[in-house]
C-alpha cells in the first residue's frame, strides 16, 4: 500500500516528531551566563543518550544579552543547535553566528551585522522578518524569502 501525501504535511509530521527530541530551555533565563553555561553544558553532556536533534528557546531570544553579547564557541554551539524559538529571535553584531538547525520562530525575527549567510532549514516566522547589514539580506529578495519561508508578518530588506 502506498500513501501519498503533500509536501506541508510532510513538514507537519517532521515538525511533531522534533517536538519530542528537542531540548527545552527557558528564554529569559538565558541572559544569566551561569545559567547559559549549565544549560549549554546539560544539552552537550546528553544529547547523544537523549537523542536530542536540537535546541528549542521557550520565550524570547535576545543574542545581545547573552553573555553580554560576547560570542564564545558555547554560544556558537548553541545557535548551530538551535531548532525553534517560541517568541522573538534577535540578533544583532554577533558577527559568526549562524542557524543551521532553526526551524521555527513564532514571533518576530530580526537578523542585523551578522554574517548570517543562509537559513536553510527555516520554514516559519511568526511576525516580522528583519534582515538588515548581512550577507543573506544582500543577496535574497524579498519574494525570494516568502517563497522560501512562510512569514506571517512583514519581510524587511
Amino acid at each position: 500500500m502506498k500513501l501519498i501525501i503533500t509536501e506541508e504535511q510532510l513538514k507537519i509530521l517532521v515538525e511533531y516528531g522534533i517536538r519530542d527530541k528537542v531540548f527545552n530551555v527557558p528564554g529569559e533565563s538565558l541572559e544569566d551566563k551561569d545559567f547559559f553555561y549549565k544549560m549549554y553544558k546539560l544539552y552537550r553532556d546528553n544529547k547523544e543518550s537523549k537523542n536530542y536533534v536540537g535546541i528549542r528557546v521557550i520565550g524570547d531570544f535576545n543574542l545581545m544579552g547573552v553573555l553580554g553579547g560576547n560570542l564564545s564557541s558555547e554560544l556558537i554551539y548553541f545557535c548551530n543547535n538551535l531548532v525553534q524559538v517560541d517568541g522573538d529571535l534577535k540578533v544583532v553584531n554577533n558577527y559568526m553566528v549562524n542557524f543551521p538547525k532553526l526551524r521555527r520562530v513564532q514571533g518576530n525575527m530580526t537578523l542585523s551585522m551578522t554574517e548570517v549567510e543562509s537559513l536553510p532549514e527555516l520554514i516559519y516566522v511568526g511576525g516580522d522578518l528583519k534582515i538588515k547589514v548581512t550577507p543573506l539580506g544582500e543577496r535574497t529578495t524579498e519574494e525570494e524569502l516568502r517563497n522560501q519561508i512562510n512569514v506571517d508578518g512583514d519581510i524587511i530588506l
